[in-house]
């Protein structure tokens, strides 16, 4: 009896410390900022070169990485991704993908492995003539800018690293593909 009395007393001490090291934890669980701007679907189709992103396990070996949008008739999409190994090799994976909020074009669900596997992804924001996209997980814990161009210009990374900084993520810890 003695023992049960003691583990309750340690639950309600430990509920009300969790909590506060889970508030403590930062802008990481307080999710992604909304997207700000609405996506053109055939402005968003086409090939984009990643040239920067947060370290993640899935890219662990990546140097560079591109992604190629398809929308096809009655706005059914295809992304392709492709990650240059740091070895050389070239891995792909494709998904599916529905626009999940057909307003802006903004939050997309992609399936992977014939639908095993499927993750949301936001467009967070864009340059106004499309050259530079951000894309990151609801969560905000991952980021993903993407340029129209392989080699993109330094005004060109540096305008859409500071609007990733804007958008109140933590830019510091960035791989950026060259």
């Amino acid at each position: 009896m003695w023992c049960l009395r003691m583990k309750t007393a340690m639950s309600k001490a430990l509920i009300p410390a969790a909590l506060a090291a889970l508030l403590a934890a930062g802008p990481a669980w307080a999710g992604a900022p909304e997207p700000r701007q609405a996506f053109e679907l055939k402005r968003l189709a086409g090939q984009w070169h990643e040239i920067a992103r947060t370290p993640n396990f899935r890219q662990k070996n990546c140097k560079a990485g591109r992604t190629e949008w398809d929308v096809g008739a009655g706005g059914q999409i295809r992304v392709n991704t492709v990650c240059i190994e740091k070895n050389g090799g070239a891995k792909t994976v494709k998904a599916k993908a529905e626009m999940v909020d057909r307003q802006k074009n903004a939050k997309v669900k992609m399936t992977f492995l014939s639908g095993l596997i499927s993750q949301e992804y936001w467009l967070l924001d864009r340059a106004p003539d499309y050259r530079w996209l951000i894309m990151g997980t609801p969560g905000g814990n991952y980021i993903w800018i993407f340029s129209r161009d392989a080699k993109p210009g330094s005004g060109v990374r540096a305008e859409a690293i500071a609007r990733a900084r804007r958008l109140g993520y933590n830019v510091s810890n960035l791989v950026q593909n060259e």
